[in-house]
């Protein structure tokens, strides 16, 4: 990202991904709270695993215009 958009865009990309790994840690914890939401627990749980995988297949491979890994931002980050 930072030989093809610069500073600005890569700052712009690892703030968009540290916003969806804060709001997935926002959701497990008030998923904890409530029993009922167990579900919604284990799909933001599941979004930090994706995450954690692309950004290792991202240190072998260009992945930066991955379009499908963006399916997995919430809607309130996009």
């Amino acid at each position: 990202m930072l030989g093809e958009h610069g500073f600005v865009g890569l700052a712009l990309f690892l703030l968009l991904w540290i916003l969806v790994w804060r709001d997935a840690s926002w959701i497990i914890r008030q998923s904890q709270v409530r029993n009922h939401y167990t579900g919604q627990s284990d799909l933001a749980r599941m979004i930090q695993v994706s995450l954690v995988g692309y950004a290792i297949g991202g240190a072998f491979l260009n992945l930066a215009h991955y379009d499908v890994a963006v399916t997995i931002l919430p809607g309130r980050a996009v």
